[in-house]
């Protein structure tokens, strides 16, 4: 079942405040995580009652509070203020491993003394986020000892590890999104604002992927401009936004999805006609087509096969009709009179 929506369009399209408006609409089942987010915290993971960690993280506030006017500055920066609650999420997935060993603990006790068969042991919040960020980091292994975390070389001696402050943005980055989303106690609307921020590309994917498995209960939401991983998130609807006059969004739903997605959202992204031709992007073909046509598009395709199978695909496709035409340039070689008129009705 998918548990994800992804929102693209291009700069000035209104996207974070789309997320913002989101946020605002049931303050008590959603959770946004900004673009604009910190990765500094401090090397020993706070010890704090997991509520309260968890509130700050929901809302800015220790105490439980039904707005987000701390966290956001009363709304003054919404979209652009750098959220700094790395220590705070942190402090939530070690609080809730710690309740989790205290309720293993009474259990194991309560059996041994009645005799009974002792509970299984379990799998905490820090063995989740390790999980994940092993998967994503196959080369280290997270390591969490005496309230600090670290990562070291698979086969490594132990004194061999580094600190967290020590790990690259990429690893930081994973480690701060997986607690984020660890840390929340039950399901809720997660918007992710940039969901591609600090993140190499050969991994966004992969992340998200996981995290969305990890938290079943939840509904993503990611804003984006990243045609990349909109494209590679086979299993999200996905919305198209338009424009924005400043109250209202024009937005839709790309339903082509026998249409390679990839090219599409390029289509949709650069507003502009487009124009299919032969060759790769370092061709003579496009480069001479590009400075023919500077007002249009210009994609190669490879094969003058491809070149007419996506004229005609995206010529007929409805996202694209009310903005952009598409056409098809290849070479005569050697066709017959009829191929060519062929291809012209076409």
């Amino acid at each position: 079942v998918c548990n994800s929506v992804v929102v693209i369009g291009g700069n000035g399209s209104g996207k974070r405040k789309l997320g913002a408006w989101i946020e605002q609409q049931d303050l008590s089942v959603t959770h946004r995580i900004a673009a604009q987010r910190s990765l500094v915290f401090d090397p020993n993971a706070d010890l704090m009652a997991y509520d309260k960690a968890e509130n700050i993280v929901i809302s800015g506030y220790y105490e439980k509070r039904d707005d987000r006017n701390h966290k956001w500055d009363w709304n003054r920066r919404n979209t652009t203020k750098l959220i700094n609650d790395f220590d705070a999420s942190l402090a939530a997935i070690v609080a809730k491993k710690n309740d989790q060993l205290d309720e293993f603990n009474e259990k194991y006790k309560k059996a041994e003394k009645e005799g009974l068969d002792r509970p299984a042991s379990p799998w905490t919040q820090i063995d989740e986020l390790r999980d994940i960020w092993e998967k994503i980091f196959p080369q280290r292994k997270l390591l969490f000892k005496s309230s600090r975390f670290y990562a070291v070389n698979p086969g490594a001696l132990e004194d061999e590890k580094y600190s967290a402050l020590e790990m690259s943005d990429g690893e930081r980055g994973v480690l701060y999104l997986a607690s984020q989303i660890l840390s929340l106690d039950h399901g809720r609307i997660i918007i992710v604002d940039e969901p591609e921020t600090h993140l190499h590309g050969s991994i966004m994917n992969n992340l998200w992927t996981a995290l969305e498995a990890a938290r079943p209960d939840c509904q993503f939401v990611y804003i984006t401009h990243d045609i990349n991983f909109a494209a590679r998130h086979t299993n999200s609807d996905k919305y198209w936004i338009k424009t924005f006059d400043g109250k209202f969004w024009d937005y839709e739903k790309i339903e082509d999805n026998d249409l390679p997605q990839d090219l599409l959202l390029e289509i949709l992204g650069s507003r502009q006609n487009v124009l299919f031709v032969e060759g790769t992007k370092d061709s003579l073909d496009t480069r001479l087509y590009s400075l023919l046509f500077p007002n249009v598009n210009v994609i190669p395709c490879g094969s003058c096969k491809t070149v007419v199978e996506h004229t005609k695909a995206f010529s007929n496709c409805s996202a694209l009709a009310p903005w952009c035409k598409v056409k098809g340039l290849v070479d005569r070689d050697y066709r017959s009179e009829y191929e060519i008129n062929k291809n012209q009705e076409n």
